[in-house]
This record gives C-alpha cells, sequence and structure tokens, in this order.
C-alpha cells in the first residue's frame, strides 16, 4: 500500500503478513471509523483472491448510507485493482447494508 494513498484516505496500517492485512480508517467529514481486513488467497489456477471486509466502529447505527462499503471500494478503486485482468466484485445489499445506494464518489 502507497505511503500517498495510506495519507490522503486517512488509513493507518494496523498490520501486514503475505496473508492479511489490517488497517483502520477514518473519515474526515464524518468523523466515522472502519477497521478494514483483506485476506489473500493464491489459488490452484495461480489466481490472487482476496475477501475484504470492513466493520464500521458505530455499530448503533444501522444504516451507514453505504460508507462502510465505499471505504472498501474506494481503496480498492484507488489502488488501481478495478483495472486489473480478472477483477470481479462479489457483494450485494444483503452482505453489505446499504451497497445498493452507495454513492461512494462523496465520501
Amino acid at each position: 500500500m502507497s505511503t500517498n494513498l495510506v495519507n490522503c484516505c486517512l488509513l493507518q496500517l494496523v498490520s501486514a503478513t503475505p496473508f492479511h492485512i489490517a488497517a483502520k480508517h477514518t473519515n474526515r467529514q464524518w468523523t466515522s471509523k472502519e477497521d478494514l481486513n483483506f485476506h489473500l488467497v493464491a489459488t490452484e489456477e495461480s489466481v490472487c483472491r482476496v475477501t475484504g471486509f470492513s466493520i464500521s466502529k458505530a455499530w448503533a447505527k444501522v444504516e451507514d448510507n453505504g460508507i462502510t462499503y465505499c471505504t472498501l471500494y474506494n481503496l480498492v478503486e484507488g489502488s488501481g485493482l478495478v483495472d486489473a485482468a480478472g477483477y470481479k466484485q462479489y457483494t450485494n445489499e444483503w452482505i453489505c447494508l446499504d451497497y445498493s445506494t452507495a454513492n461512494c464518489t462523496i465520501y
């Protein structure tokens, strides 16, 4: 993860191993905080599969207008991974609350 990406987005790297990355995110505008985790697995087909999830620290707030989803998506988009060959995103409203109405350009 580049230092510029970490600094501009208020991300703090907590730990990193070849198979797991943990970080914390703080949003300036809403002072929301999330814990981010990425699990990396190499498949038999030489594909790198990454599973990412974000847990909001605002546990009492059920709906977050997509902030938790956008934190992950904006990080992946900012890194350029959305343009990588074979990139696929698997999520839906059941997996990620407010996914269907999230506007990630404002966060």
